[in-house]
């Protein structure tokens, strides 16, 4: 049945739901979820909650810092501490595609709105579309197979094993994607492919052209 990913967020910061378990397929995101009811499970505190919407954001965490007048890694301690209680097993400088998502979908962000969910006895089972189809056009054949990987939360070492090819080539490929999509580190991969999901060709075209027009010499540069 479909099911409105804006809840989600709702209930995993209210800890009414924990992840049990994560995946990723091809073509999708999926989330088993604990939603037994009366378990006394106390919510996210106000801080973890906004540090984590800032990294979701795709806020590196010396930004956050800034803003917030702390330490980088006080701030990186909050977010490992509210997604340990959220059930997922991640660091903060690699969150989950699929929380940015619910992120983002609360606060009407993106027009990913809507998942598939199951539930059976005391668990749920939801999945959600990829985020990086609309990019596909904008990436080489393999920067876009090493762009799934990455955001998927494997690590250079790992894309390039699986790929039979050297540990440079991925780091290579990433820096392409990353100045393709005009971003820096994966969190604001995420949130940018997440937030502009709908009008992301247009706003790769828009900064293809950009980029393209840069590089090419003016008439009087070249006499």
């Amino acid at each position: 049945m479909r099911y409105e990913l804006a809840l989600a967020w709702q209930h995993l910061i209210l800890r009414r739901w924990v992840v049990l378990e994560s995946f990723t397929t091809p073509d999708c995101y999926g989330v088993m979820f604990d939603v037994r009811t009366g378990q006394d499970r106390k919510p996210l505190g106000p801080k973890i909650v906004e540090d984590m919407k800032g990294i979701l954001e795709g806020k590196s965490l010396k930004v956050i810092s800034i803003e917030r007048n702390r330490s980088d890694s006080g701030i990186a301690g909050s977010a490992k501490a509210g997604l340990a209680r959220m059930g997922i097993k991640a660091i903060p400088r690699n969150m989950p595609v699929y929380l940015a998502v619910f992120y983002h979908a609360h606060f009407g962000l993106t027009d990913i709105t809507d998942g598939e969910i199951e539930f059976e006895g005391k668990t749920a089972r939801l999945t959600i579309e990829r985020i990086e189809a609309p990019a596909k056009p904008f990436l080489g054949e393999m920067e876009f197979e090493v762009l799934g990987r990455y955001l998927d939360g494997l690590d250079y070492q790992t894309i390039a094993k699986q790929r039979d090819v050297a540990f440079r080539t991925v780091h290579a490929q990433v820096q392409s994607i990353h100045d393709k999509l005009g971003v820096s580190q994966r969190n604001h991969v995420i949130a940018f492919l997440t937030r502009e999901h709908a009008r992301l060709p247009a706003v790769l075209a828009e900064r293809a052209a950009l980029v393209g027009a840069r590089r090419t010499p003016t008439r009087s540069s070249r006499a």
